[in-house]
């Protein structure tokens, strides 16, 4: 073999290596582009599904915070209508007290004043008529006044159950 042959055979073989290389080398390039891809989608796929479970999250945070925040404004309802109620109740008892007071009172002068055992007798069944009956008549308004009293305070827990009962119907259908 000549040094010309020589130098033809390791330039072919040059040239084959190169051709290897580069065929190699575009292989390689194309792998690493579709693994990059593939884990790009992936990321893009993953970060989509985040921020729907995100947005879902959020969305039953804020449905869950509402029904707690209707909750508490039943309730505020609640200890609000108690809260007057109880008051007026109480108001309603104060003068009951007075008035009964003075009618003792007024009572007490009136058989102070008698003269004879009939006239004191008649005085006392008079005294205790009218008592008997202030005091039905006292029981009636104080139990009508406890009655609306648990009506009015009990009225926005019943309508929150009634709410929160045809929402949970409504779902469950």
């Amino acid at each position: 073999m000549t040094a010309k042959t020589a130098k033809n055979s390791t330039d072919a073989a040059t040239k084959a290596a190169e051709t290897a290389m580069d065929a190699s080398r575009e292989v390689f390039e194309n792998a690493v582009k579709a693994g990059t891809d593939a884990v790009s989608k992936m990321f893009e796929q993953a970060n989509t599904v985040g921020m729907n479970n995100a947005e879902k999250t959020a969305e039953v945070y804020e449905q869950a915070t509402e029904f707690g925040r209707e909750n508490m404004d039943a309730f505020n309802a609640m200890t609000n209508a108690m809260t007057a109620g109880f008051e007026a109740y109480s108001k309603r008892m104060v003068e009951s007290f007075k008035a009964a007071s003075a009618f003792n009172m007024s009572c007490m002068e009136k058989l102070d004043t008698t003269k004879t055992p009939q006239e004191f007798a008649s005085i006392q069944m008079e005294t205790m008529t009218e008592s008997m009956e202030r005091s039905v008549s006292e029981a009636i308004e104080l139990n009508q006044m406890a009655l609306e009293t648990m009506n009015k305070s009990t009225a926005p827990i019943k309508d929150r159950v009634e709410n929160v009962m045809a929402a949970y119907v409504k779902n469950a259908a």
